[in-house]
């Protein structure tokens, strides 16, 4: 049980940083960092890092730097720019939202405006994820005209513009509920019918879900420190006079409390296996990986501690 939930516990760590660090942003199997030779063979490169093609129905342009993608333009109006042949794909703002920045694994949307050398607003920017949304109408407005989609490097200059130029709240939750509920791009735009505002609060299960994970990991935590506390007695006693009864009453109430470790230790991994992939979306700042990360080092030092006190002469089937 200890080796499955350590185990599981380095998964998970490997899983938060993958998606809230490198967040491995991108569209339709085409991700900013990914090699050359491993993008879909719809699509072609030219000789200056440039490639471009259909994929899964959707105009996809990128920039390559070293071999590697730099930066993708998902194309829904406008040009293309090497087969230089028209692109009409019609989508929303609201639809657009929904299929870039509200795809699993990416980290809870942070919205800005985007604004031009002559400080006039052309679109908004996903902050956390690296989106811009190139647009025409009015940037907060859910049914703006969308032109491309682009995700970019942490150096471009429209992420900290967007830093600088954050939405509120409010017209954030405006735009997150408007994408949640719209129709999928590629098909009319029309809104299904929408549930009562307390349900539309966005990442009104994130912050809960993380709570609630915080508490049952802190209580797990207390429970190990508790037990290792009664290892560290018993290896003390057991080092001066293994049958006083002080060693007997720690050795009891260690054998009694293993077993209620272990089984909160299972109930925990199985309700974080449950939940994990919610976590790494609704815990940007690794909140829960640390606390795992944490109770993996005390898990291991219990079972050294409890490997040690059986080389000692610890039985407790007596």
């Amino acid at each position: 049980m200890v080796g499955s939930f350590l185990s599981f516990a380095l998964t998970l760590l490997v899983q938060f940083a993958h998606s809230a660090a490198q967040n491995r942003a991108g569209y339709s199997g085409v991700y900013l960092g990914q090699i050359r030779s491993e993008l879909p063979s719809t699509l072609q490169c030219g000789p200056l890092d440039q490639c471009e093609g259909d994929v899964d129905g959707t105009w996809v342009e990128l920039m390559l730097d070293e071999g590697r993608v730099a930066e993708i333009d998902v194309v829904y109006r406008g040009q293309a720019t090497v087969a230089n042949r028209p692109i009409s794909n019609p989508v929303t703002l609201a639809q657009a939202i929904k299929a870039h920045s509200l795809q699993n694994g990416l980290l809870p949307p942070k919205v800005g405006i985007a604004k031009d050398i002559h400080d006039k607003a052309y679109g908004v920017v996903d902050i956390p994820n690296r989106i811009i949304y190139d647009l025409k109408g009015e940037p907060v407005n859910p049914d703006a005209a969308v032109w491309t989609v682009s995700y970019v490097g942490p150096s471009a200059p429209a992420i900290d513009d967007a830093k600088a130029n954050p939405l509120s709240p409010a017209t954030v939750l405006k735009l997150l509920n408007a994408a949640r509920w719209v129709s999928n791009p590629g098909s009319a735009p029309r809104l299904e019918t929408q549930p009562s505002v307390g349900e539309l609060r966005p990442q009104a299960v994130g912050p809960s879900l993380v709570d609630e994970a915080s508490r049952k990991l802190a209580t797990q935590h207390g429970m190990l420190l508790r037990v290792i506390a009664v290892e560290d007695q018993l290896v003390s006693w057991y080092q001066i006079d293994p049958d006083h009864p002080s060693a007997e009453r720690l050795r009891t109430e260690l054998c009694t409390k293993k077993p209620q470790l272990l089984a909160l230790l299972s109930e925990t991994l199985n309700w974080l296996k449950e939940h994990s992939q919610d976590l790494s979306r609704a815990d940007p700042d690794k909140i829960i990986a640390s606390k795992v990360a944490e109770d993996s080092s005390l898990l291991r030092k219990f079972e050294d501690k409890f490997s040690e006190l059986q080389g000692m002469g610890l039985n407790c089937e007596q």
